[in-house]
């Protein structure tokens, strides 16, 4: 079983070496949905791992209101995802599975752990 965190945060960004409107700087309501292995085990309710709990841990490591340059030398939405799921990682460890990110409701990229370059 996998669990589906679906999560939303604003973040700017400018594109360096890029020829187009998106090398200026401008903003996303960011959307990211983090695919997590639930445990084998569940309590007495029948919860393996609580929701509130798994949602808290992954806001934590969402850029929010930030300017996505501060941290990424390459901010495109491919890196920004390697970098979301890498930290997320960090956070909850190997049970993190993957992650999807959309910039807009069209566009979006999808990454999984065996991916996110080291």
């Amino acid at each position: 079983m996998t669990y589906k965190i679906k999560l939303s945060f604003d973040a700017a960004h400018f594109l360096p070496n890029y020829d187009g409107k998106c090398k200026r700087m401008h903003g996303h309501t960011w959307r990211a949905t983090f695919f997590v292995a639930a445990p084998g085990k569940r309590d007495e309710s029948g919860i393996g791992t609580d929701f509130k709990l798994l949602r808290k841990a992954l806001e934590e490591v969402l850029p929010d209101h930030e300017l996505l340059n501060d941290h990424l030398g390459r901010p495109s939405a491919e890196c920004l995802a390697r970098w979301l799921l890498g930290r997320a990682v960090i956070r909850l460890g190997k049970s993190v599975l993957g992650m999807e990110l959309w910039e807009s409701d069209g566009c979006g990229v999808e990454v999984w752990t065996g991916e996110v370059e080291k």
